[in-house]
């Protein structure tokens, strides 16, 4: 079974655009570009079937990564992205839960959001994001 996770960028109670290159920049040295258009993603620590999944575009709204490795790499990058952009990191599950970086986030996040995820947890390190999505998925 595959899992996924998704992080969404907003303001105003909508859909924030990013610049893909600062997407590209965080993930530069774990990914590279398949032939299918998605970034497959590699660590040192060992192999990884991940892969991100993002709309063409010089400008992107968000992301969707296939199967995120337990590398706390890819997690320090998560919560470097919830640190200095508008995003929020969710995922499918029982529990519907949701992460951001700060409590600023907040008044920007659609109401819709809110009532399906409730207020998401507050965090940027990827110690702690990695260990709350395992125990909320």
């Amino acid at each position: 079974m595959s899992f996924e996770i998704m992080v969404s960028a907003f303001r105003n109670e909508g859909s924030f655009y990013f610049p893909v290159a600062e997407l590209s920049r965080r993930f530069s040295t774990h990914a590279e570009v398949d032939h299918d258009g998605t970034w497959k993603l590699r660590f040192e620590e060992g192999p990884c079937l991940a892969r991100v999944y993002v709309e063409e575009g010089e400008s992107v709204r968000g992301f969707t990564v296939g199967r995120p490795p337990d590398y706390l790499a890819f997690w320090d990058i998560i919560g470097g992205i919830l640190r200095d952009l508008p995003c929020a990191l969710y995922w499918p599950s029982t529990k519907y839960r949701a992460c951001m970086g700060s409590l600023d986030l907040r008044p920007h996040l659609p109401p819709d959001f809110v009532k399906t995820f409730g207020i998401p947890f507050v965090c940027t390190d990827g110690a702690k994001i990695r260990q709350y999505v395992h125990e909320n998925s």
